[in-house]
């Protein structure tokens, strides 16, 4: 149970995930893809409630990839470190039902063709689409100051975390959310 409740805080894994994602090409720019191995790069708090983890950032279409099986398996392509925090939501008040937890995201790119930072804030949903994360910040040109970073689910079945990241810009000044009104 307790395993079940650390892929529920964590927010990362979406277990319901299938895998019919199509995988960008690798040198697609603005997309990364994201592991963290739950029992060693993750940790709750004694209430079960708030969460810490440290990934793997790889460039996007790098996972799922079956033989993988740690994330340290991905060391040689690693081109960032992802950082998260948050908190439990589900089942509170006034959470949507797909709303899993609360989440800070920051994504440290130190890869030799770019370096920078951007940062993600907002809900983690237990879904099998891709949903938004609202950016709060970046440098290194890495994403736009304003946005949105769509998180896509990817499916597994090695008890890592693993999704992916694509930064989208504001389509217009009018439209800082980045989606098209």
């Amino acid at each position: 149970m307790k395993y079940a409740r650390y892929v529920l805080a964590i927010g990362l894994v979406c277990a319901f995930s299938a895998s019919v994602f199509a995988k960008p090409a690798k040198s697609k720019p603005g997309v990364y893809d994201v592991c963290l191995n739950l029992s060693t790069d993750a940790k709750l708090d004694t209430t079960d409630t708030f969460f810490t983890g440290v990934g793997i950032i790889v460039p996007g279409g790098t996972l799922p990839d079956s033989s993988v099986t740690s994330c340290h398996d991905l060391t040689s392509e690693k081109i960032g470190t992802f950082f998260a925090s948050g908190s439990l939501v589900a089942g509170l008040g006034f959470a949507e039902p797909a709303d899993d937890a609360f989440v800070i995201w920051h994504f440290r790119i130190e890869s030799a063709k770019k370096t920078g930072a951007f940062d993600t804030m907002g809900p983690v949903e237990s879904t099998t689409t891709p949903y938004p994360q609202t950016i709060i910040g970046s440098t290194g040109g890495l994403a736009p100051a304003k946005g949105f970073a769509e998180v896509t689910p990817i499916s597994n079945t090695s008890g890592l975390s693993e999704f992916e990241i694509d930064v989208h810009p504001p389509r217009s000044k009018s439209d800082p959310s980045g989606r098209l009104m």
